[in-house]
């Protein structure tokens, strides 16, 4: 009772919160959220929340396990993206230290790969210095070591492709880790994160190290009895990919390096040092020439390489395409030169090995350990990792898993297995292990259930409390949601030609910076070439990659007066364009998963012959979800308006449209044509104006 009168206090209408936030705006969802957060804290147990944008989600959690974590350990929260990570750290915490504790401690920590290592960073700058890649990077980032407090790499802005390979070599690693050498008194930044993580209550982490932790078994994240997982939606593919196998033409060649010989510094120049330095005159001359012979062998796999993952030379659609194998005879790798690649491996990683014994033999075990040791060791086990990949890839043969193939121009060839249950890991390794567990997000539920959700990560409804908490806004008013009950199939020749018509009519008659949401690249880049020709004047943004790529035409549609923004899988979720920044979304077609998806088809076979229906318990609801995550990028805020258009006929004549247009809180209406979708936008909006609405 006591820690709710205290979440009383702070989130009733005039508490705490409302003296501390200058401008503070009540959401009683927020109280009433922050209520049941409270209440799993005190009882133990899962909730499973859902909590849309605008009720102050992170603020309702975050309160509560810092109020439990000051008496009961720390709480680790996990998140998907960067942004939200950003926002508790920067915005979130110092207003926790007011509310709850003025000595409460929140950290952020990061995967070792996101921090500079010092030690690596000046052996890199002696050895690389004179490449031209070394030198790109030592000027990059030359005046940041000097003032960097973290070592995190995210602080420097736009990298870019051409630093890739040789950030891993100046990242932390464990082989290079040192007792004694690499402490937070030392200046070493992964450990001084480490450190502060594990003096702190709450501690923030994405998905991707909290279940690498799991896999080895908490080693890296300090012991909690309580986990928050907020952008919940995200965590089964998360842990799927975590749990994959993989292998290409980038990671076969990255471990090659690692071995050495081909003009960067690897395993093999360690030995070579070692050998002068540690071999008998009488076995130096044989243990030269094994070194020679091992980079021959590294020389040999680097031409097999770039020849298997280059794949069959038929032509390649430009976005490439991806296909499932069953058997070895499947597999898209030629088989002669696979065996001479797995021989190569196997006579590096055996050679390096044997080198490596006879060579410890003769060093004090004190002198073992230092960065030539360390670089073998690395070596070594990059080398297993490829020959064990490889021999896994080649024989697709456990019916738990699904082993497809990406093949694109730009990358080659890309062998992946991946798992098809995952939810009983998460279940035993994680929800099981833990007295309290909080999944949320604003997109969990289909209808007025979380099971689609709950059990992709292996959770039965007997294993939780649900809550679904109903928006802030006033979605009838603030939105005017158009379909179609007219127009061409999604797969027909012509959609493009449809896309690109409605969206001309629409931002000719109504220029307001509009977003147009696809699910395929290709369809996305045929109606972007389409709409320069109609709309010479207006700004269209392409998606034509992810990553950074998003970022940036983020940041352009945002300082654009008016623009047309074309984008594909990210840009359905985890951007934010508010009032002005965004008043017309084009869905161009329901977001179902592509039924000819490796994966896709291995989880409805699997459905199929366990006697369920697949449509029904896997692609509506998974569709559902992602339309919505769609949908939430038009309304932020309670001053914004704006105009949603779904252009898939499907929406408004198909027996499951209903399913879709039930799942958000606005009615939607059923056009006849592109001028009547234009007329009917136009008027919305300029009705809007009349009234007094804050649309430009």
């Amino acid at each position: 009772m006591k820690n709710q009168r205290f979440i009383q206090e702070v989130f009733q209408e005039n508490g705490v919160l409302a003296r501390v936030i200058s401008g503070y705006e009540w959401r009683p969802e927020q109280t009433r959220l922050a209520q049941r957060v409270m209440e799993t804290f005190d009882r133990t147990g899962i909730l499973i929340a859902e909590a849309p944008t605008g009720i102050g989600k992170s603020l309702a959690y975050l309160v509560p396990a810092a109020q439990w974590a000051l008496k009961n350990g720390p709480v680790i929260v996990s998140s998907y993206t960067k942004t939200l990570q950003d926002q508790i750290i920067k915005n979130d915490a110092p207003l926790l230290s007011r509310l709850v504790h003025p000595d409460l401690r929140v950290a952020v920590l990061k995967g070792r790969g996101n921090y500079l290592c010092r030690r690596r960073w000046e052996i890199f700058r002696q050895e690389e210095g004179s490449s031209l890649d070394g030198q790109y990077l030592i000027q990059r980032l030359e005046g940041w070591v000097k003032l960097t407090e973290t070592g995190d790499l995210a602080e420097v802005a736009d990298l870019g492709r051409r630093a890739y390979r040789s950030l891993r070599r100046i990242t932390s690693h464990p082989r290079f880790c040192q007792n004694g050498v690499c402490t937070p008194e030392t200046g070493c930044f992964y450990n001084t994160a480490r450190r502060r993580a594990m003096d702190s209550q709450i501690v923030v982490v994405n998905h991707s190290l909290l279940l690498a932790d799991l896999a080895i078994s908490g080693e890296i994240l300090p012991e909690s009895e309580a986990i928050i997982i907020d952008e919940a939606h995200h965590l089964a593919d998360v842990a799927r990919q975590s749990l994959s196998i993989q292998l290409s033409r980038r990671e076969t060649e990255e471990a090659l390096r690692e071995a050495g010989g081909l003009g960067e510094p690897g395993a093999t120049d360690a030995l070579r040092r070692l050998v002068r330095d540690l071999a008998p005159p009488v076995r130096r001359t044989e243990w030269m020439g094994s070194l020679r012979r091992i980079e021959e062998a590294v020389h040999r796999c680097h031409e097999r390489t770039d020849f298997i993952f280059r794949g069959p030379q038929d032509p390649i659609p430009e976005n490439g395409f991806r296909r499932r194998y069953r058997t070895a005879d499947e597999s898209p790798l030629p088989a002669a030169e696979t065996e001479d690649l797995l021989g190569g491996l196997s006579e590096i990683g055996r050679g390096l090995s044997n080198l490596l014994e006879s060579l410890e033999e003769l060093a004090p075990a004190g002198e073992r350990d230092n960065e030539q040791w360390n670089r073998v060791r690395t070596g070594i086990e990059e080398i297993r990792n490829s020959d064990a990949a490889l021999r896994h890839l080649l024989s697709p043969d456990d019916p738990g898993r699904v082993y497809a193939y990406d093949h694109a121009p730009e990358t080659g060839l890309v062998l992946k297995s991946i798992p098809l249950d995952i939810g009983e890991d998460l279940r035993e390794k994680l929800f099981y292990q833990k007295q309290i567990s909080v999944l949320t997000s604003a997109t969990l539920a289909v209808g007025d259930s979380v099971e689609y959700m709950t059990r992709q990560v292996g959770l039965s409804p007997t294993d939780y409390m649900s809550a679904i908490y109903p928006s802030p806004f006033k979605m009838q008013e603030q939105v005017l949601s158009l379909g179609f009950k007219s127009g061409p199939n999604p797969n027909s020749k012509n959609f493009d030609t449809y896309v690109a018509e409605v969206v001309e009519k629409i931002v000719q008659k109504t220029p307001r910076k509009t977003l147009v949401l696809f699910t395929s690249r290709d369809l996305l880049s045929r109606v972007a070439e389409k709409l320069r020709s109609a709309l010479p004047k207006m700004k269209i943004l392409e998606q034509v990659r992810g990553g950074e790529e998003g970022a940036q035409l983020s940041e352009s549609f945002r300082r654009s007066h008016r623009a047309v923004l074309l984008g594909t899988a990210s840009f359905w979720e985890g951007v934010d364009f508010p009032g002005a920044d965004l008043e017309i979304l084009v869905l161009t077609r329901l977001p179902f998963a592509v039924p000819s998806d490796p994966l896709e088809e291995a989880l409805t076979e699997e459905i199929q012959v366990s006697g369920g229906q697949a449509f029904q318990e896997r692609s509506l609801p998974q569709a559902i979800l992602k339309f919505r995550q769609g949908f939430g990028r038009l309304i932020r805020r309670r001053t914004d308006r704006g105009v949603f258009l779904v252009l898939d006929p499907r929406y408004c004549l198909s027996g499951y449209g209903p399913n879709f247009q039930k799942s958000l809180d606005v009615e939607s209406r059923a056009m006849r044509s592109p001028d009547e979708a234009a007329d009917a936008v136009y008027k919305w909006f300029a009705q809007d104006s009349s009234e007094g609405g804050t649309s430009s």
